[in-house]
């Protein structure tokens, strides 16, 4: 990532302005997020997976889920609607 930021800057990406890193980023994102069938390039296959490894992660946090998203708790307790005996196990859900 490094190198494609520092060509796409036309020199270190450390030492260009914060407007030139973000515009050579937001070029990446552009190649990268635009269409995911055309994209075959192994780096920008990692480079994707990793940025939206980030963003899930991020929401995952106590800031990320209760201020950036505006969490709001369900008024009210949480009733269970099936019955649920004493040998019975809790359902895992993949969402």
């Amino acid at each position: 990532i490094d190198k494609v930021l520092t060509n796409l800057a036309g020199r270190d990406i450390t030492k260009v302005l914060p407007e030139q890193q973000f515009e050579a980023i937001a070029q990446i994102d552009a190649e990268t997020f635009g269409d995911k069938r055309a994209v075959k390039s192994p780096w920008k296959i990692a480079y994707r997976e990793q940025k939206m490894l980030i963003a899930r992660t991020y929401y995952l946090t106590e800031i990320g889920a209760t201020i950036e998203l505006r969490h709001e708790d369900v008024p009210g307790d949480w009733q269970a609607c099936i019955p649920l005996g004493k040998n019975d196990r809790a359902w895992a859900v993949d969402s």
